[in-house]
């Protein structure tokens, strides 16, 4: 019994891991959504600073899988109504 649930934890783990590489790359979409506005918006030649955002991470000595999975959940959101208020921006500059 205890190896079904080591073997079911290990494949959560590693659905946690492909997840939280596909909110990474969520993130870098963001971050190019700013760019492109930032761009637009630029009046003057000089360059904007960048800023970075730093994803939040998950760091704990044991975990709830489930708070991790709905972690990585509520980073997409955010991430994604961000990028959704982003483009709505860019759209309305080019209109």
């Amino acid at each position: 019994m205890e190896t079904a649930n080591a073997c079911v934890k290990k494949s959560l783990v590693n659905s946690l891991g492909r997840l939280q590489n596909k909110a990474d790359k969520l993130i870098d979409l963001e971050r190019l959504s700013e760019r492109i506005l930032d761009k637009l918006q630029r009046t003057e030649d000089m360059p904007k600073k960048c800023n970075d955002i730093v994803g939040d991470k998950l760091a704990s000595s044991q975990p709830d899988l489930i708070d991790m999975f709905n972690s990585v959940d509520n980073g997409m959101e955010a991430t994604i109504n961000r990028i959704g208020n982003t483009l709505d921006r860019i759209c309305a500059m080019i209109d």
